[in-house]
């Protein structure tokens, strides 16, 4: 049974990529970004989707009666994917996803190696110590390239697999998280994620006066109702923040010293906030965020940021511009289609004309921003709202 589904309002011609979805309803949070990579694929590619649905499985047997007799308790129904055929040939399968167990769904699928001539997956949290992954998904060899945001990776990867490992950034929709002008920053920093717990202290206490507005993560979610959604509300709620702290990945993990940047200063980036975080001393950070005021350093832990934070909001006209350029950039070089084609690019295949028309669109915009802070137009706010 095939769960193949053409997309509908995507570019015209016929589909020569096959974009298998790992997302499932309801999501967990740390997915979400998926979705929004996806939707700007389907929107410069021609291709169809594979979105494998699952089977509810009512548990039963001994151990479900032995659990039940001891505990009281009855075992709960759960799912597993439900198999699925790739029935057509494409020039290219491509995969997006969090962690390389994550494609062990596709011992569940069949034809993907023989129908699709190249076929690459991006992983975004594919960290040195999951490096046992090599050994535990065996698919993994059957990819052209394996792609990785997290570039101290790859050497290592280089080692363990038979096929190629690459780095490629992360990214964003940039177009969303791009604001219209004018837009109010209602809050003065936002603190999402891993946090260190001296310096959300220290904002929650400079927040008691009530002119100070400081926005953080006051409940645990693991999934989320619309991962779009989810995302837009996020590009949101960034576009009305004066500070957004962005730290590098796993920063409180104290046994960690890998350095990769995490994906809070492209999203902080493009929603036009002031990033000041813990950054990565890496060489490929100074090389991404290679502007003047990218981000602004600081410890993990620390107590004094309110003060810091005063003092910056003290220079105004050193804001605005800060602002500007994380927009403007963002749109340059932060948008998931600049990372669509680099990836192309990488199996010898050329982005079709519509991954050209929204490159040129976004460099529209930038130089808009260049120009003092964009240029509103009807066509741009109907995107905005439709987003």
């Amino acid at each position: 049974m095939s769960d193949i589904t053409p997309v509908p309002d995507g570019p015209p011609g016929e589909a020569r990529t096959l974009l298998y979805s790992i997302l499932r309803d309801r999501p967990p949070v740390s997915n979400a970004w998926i979705a929004e990579f996806e939707r700007v694929v389907r929107g410069v590619e021609p291709c169809d989707v594979l979105r494998p649905g699952r089977d509810t499985v009512k548990p039963g047997g001994t151990t479900a009666k032995l659990v039940k007799r001891l505990t009281g308790f009855e075992l709960t129904d759960r799912s597993k994917p439900r198999p699925a055929r790739v029935d057509r040939d494409y020039e290219l399968m491509f995969v997006a996803c969090q962690s390389p167990a994550d494609l062990w769904t596709l011992r569940h699928v069949g034809g993907w190696r023989e129908r699709c001539a190249k076929k690459v997956c991006y992983i975004s949290d594919f960290w040195i110590k999951a490096l046992h992954y090599v050994d535990w998904v065996p698919e993994l060899n059957d990819f052209d390239v394996v792609i990785t945001p997290c570039h101290e990776t790859v050497p290592h990867l280089k080692d363990r697999l038979t096929t190629t490992p690459a780095h490629v950034r992360l990214a964003v929709d940039a177009e969303m998280f791009a604001p219209l002008p004018g837009t109010p920053r209602l809050f003065d920093v936002y603190y999402m994620g891993r946090r260190s717990e001296a310096t959300h202290a220290a904002l929650y206490e400079r927040a008691s006066d009530k002119k100070f507005v400081y926005h953080f993560d006051s409940v645990g979610i693991k999934d989320v109702v619309d991962a779009l959604q989810h995302r837009t509300l996020l590009a949101q709620t960034i576009q009305r923040c004066k500070f957004f702290i962005a730290n590098r990945g796993f920063v409180n993990d104290l046994g960690a010293t890998q350095q990769e940047i995490g994906a809070r200063f492209y999203e902080g980036a493009a929603g036009g906030a002031v990033l000041i975080g813990d950054v990565p001393d890496t060489a490929l950070f100074r090389e991404t965020f290679d502007w003047p005021d990218a981000a602004i350093s600081i410890p993990f832990d620390d107590p004094d940021l309110p003060g810091r934070l005063d003092a910056l909001l003290a220079e105004p006209e050193r804001m605005a511009a800060m602002s500007r350029r994380n927009v403007a950039e963002s749109l340059r070089r932060f948008d998931w289609v600049h990372r669509w084609t680099e990836l192309l690019g990488l199996v010898g295949m050329e982005p079709k004309p519509a991954a050209g028309e929204r490159i040129d669109r976004l460099v529209g915009l930038a130089e808009a921003w260049d120009d003092g802070g964009g240029v509103a137009t009807a066509d741009r706010a109907a995107a905005e709202v439709g987003a």
